[in-house]
């Protein structure tokens, strides 16, 4: 992003307490299942937008979802969200993981303000537009 003139700043999560420094890059200890007590909502409203959210955890159905939920409140429309590992479907692990990361994308037809998902085959990651 700064090759293109762009300021950022990424956030992760990560349910194991990261000790790594880099720059424009910050580390979060927390869950997956429970966002908002790692971004609650005076950390959401003060982030530059538009966002990415980039959805990699633990595969499972109720995570994804969970993330999902937590982000359909706050993304706005112009701003993505990519589900990682939706390929864990093609290779017979749904079972694994309650259904995986494509059982929870396929959830968002419940959300009526979504206007483009889809698949990229490429990857097998699940992108909704907001």
């Amino acid at each position: 992003m700064h090759a293109y003139g762009y300021a950022f700043q990424t956030h992760f999560i990560d349910i194991n307490q990261v000790t790594l420094q880099l720059p424009d890059v910050l580390f979060h200890k927390g869950d997956a299942d429970r966002m908002e007590r790692s971004f609650p909502p005076e950390f959401m409203r003060s982030q530059a937008r538009p966002l990415l959210v980039i959805e990699d955890s633990s595969h499972d159905m109720t995570t994804s979802l969970a993330v999902l939920n937590f982000f359909h409140n706050w993304l706005a429309a112009g701003e993505y969200i990519v589900i990682e590992d939706g390929i864990i479907t093609d290779m017979g692990y749904t079972e694994k993981y309650g259904g995986g990361p494509r059982a929870a994308v396929g959830a968002l037809s419940r959300y009526p303000r979504i206007g483009n998902t889809k698949w990229t085959h490429a990857t097998a990651t699940g992108l909704a537009k907001m």
